[in-house]
């Protein structure tokens, strides 16, 4: 009865109220690999026996990592992009190429969660609005570095539209997402920030879709992203939308916007992507 029990699966909002953190908290667990998960359905399950043994490692010392690694602290990554050390992150980053990293595991695992750090601690007051748009700035140069690291050779699997919802400006998040779908072969109709209804329209009927992304990282953009939304269903009603960003925290949001599913950073927007690319391939 104990295995049945320990067996027994709960969803990732369950398993964050247990373990008495967020929601976002308990998904960089699973993102990193701390907390064991399964996805089905468009949702993460966690058993029981994941969260106990999550429970028991917290409470054992752990050594400090300063380097960028899957289950490590991104530390020495976010002092050098505030403080604008160009050189230096890069050298942070160049010694995990050397080492083996994938450069798209750099950018799900490195630069987007130190860049995530960065903007929670913009909120909570204790970086300037210079200090995040300093980081940025470099931020935007090393993804020029390790974009094209990723790209990988061969036929291309199919058309993806990313784009930022009108008005917004932060296009870093959906940048790092379109460097990681094109080094899953994808190919990427790239948009940017502020991207005008028009030019989805535009896009959209020029496009062979196998899916469409729009991203929102501000709480005042949510009411620009559900009209791009009504946009894309009004030009492309049967294209496969996603919706992520930092202004979109769960699947269930993202459907309240009129999406069909939602991507919480890059590595969750390829999964889907996946999904959708391996349900068109067994339609007749």
């Amino acid at each position: 009865m104990a295995d049945d029990a320990d067996a027994r699966e709960v969803e990732l909002t369950e398993a964050a109220r247990r373990l008495r953190v967020h929601y976002m908290t308990a998904y960089r667990y699973v993102r990193t690999g701390q907390l064991p998960a399964a996805r089905r359905g468009g949702r993460w399950w966690v058993t029981a026996r994941a969260i106990s043994d999550f429970r028991s490692e917290r409470g054992r010392p752990r050594v400090a990592s300063d380097g960028v690694s899957g289950a490590g602290s991104p530390a020495a990554l976010v002092r050098r992009l505030v403080q604008g050390d160009e050189g230096g992150c890069w050298q942070l980053l160049q010694a995990q190429l050397e080492n083996g990293r994938e450069p798209q595991r750099l950018l799900t695992e490195g630069l987007a969660v130190a860049m995530r750090r960065i903007g929670d601690a913009w909120a909570a007051g204790v970086l300037t609005v210079a200090d995040e748009h300093r980081a940025t700035a470099v931020a935007l140069r090393l993804l020029a570095r390790l974009g094209p690291m990723c790209v990988r050779p061969g036929r291309p699997r199919g058309a993806v539209l990313l784009a930022c919802v009108p008005g917004e400006q932060h296009s870093l998040p959906s940048a790092i997402v379109a460097a990681v779908v094109r080094g899953a072969g994808y190919t990427v109709v790239e948009l940017g920030a502020d991207t005008p209804l028009a030019a989805l329209e535009e896009t959209l009927t020029a496009q062979h879709l196998v899916a469409a992304g729009l991203s929102v990282g501000s709480d005042d953009r949510l009411e620009a992203c559900r009209e791009a939304v009504r946009t894309v269903r009004g030009v492309a009603p049967t294209v496969p939308l996603l919706v992520g960003g930092p202004a979109v925290t769960s699947e269930q949001q993202a459907r309240d916007l009129g999406a069909d599913r939602w991507a919480a950073d890059a590595h969750d927007a390829l999964v889907v992507l996946d999904e959708v690319w391996a349900d068109r391939r067994q339609r007749p």
